[in-house]
């Protein structure tokens, strides 16, 4: 009797060699639906990212931008005030020679 009754519980018991799926053939159907489905959201993953990249770059380029505008304008007024200055300083060194001439030795 006991080993009638180990053999029927163990019968019971599911085996492990079964699908865990029903919808899981043999022929790997299902694998290659799943591949094709990886590959898409891949591919989903990869365009978002590439769009994210270009949103991205597209921010830099106008900041960048933005600062060679500001850097071109202080570069001009820097250059204004240098010959500014030079001319002032012509005419300062001009002058003091120029009263050197006429101071009596």
């Amino acid at each position: 009797q006991v080993q009638v009754h180990a053999q029927q519980s163990h019968a019971a018991q599911p085996s492990s060699s079964a699908p865990s799926t029903p919808s899981a053939t043999p022929g790997g159907e299902d694998d290659a639906g799943d591949e094709d489905a990886n590959r898409e959201r891949k591919r989903i993953r990869n365009r978002i990212h590439a769009r994210n990249s270009r949103e991205r770059r597209k921010g830099k380029v106008a900041e960048l931008n933005k600062q060679l505008s500001l850097l071109q304008a202080e570069h001009q007024s820097l250059s204004t005030m240098n010959a500014e200055l030079q001319h002032r300083s012509r005419q300062v060194v001009q002058g003091r020679r120029a009263g050197e001439a006429e101071l009596p030795m």
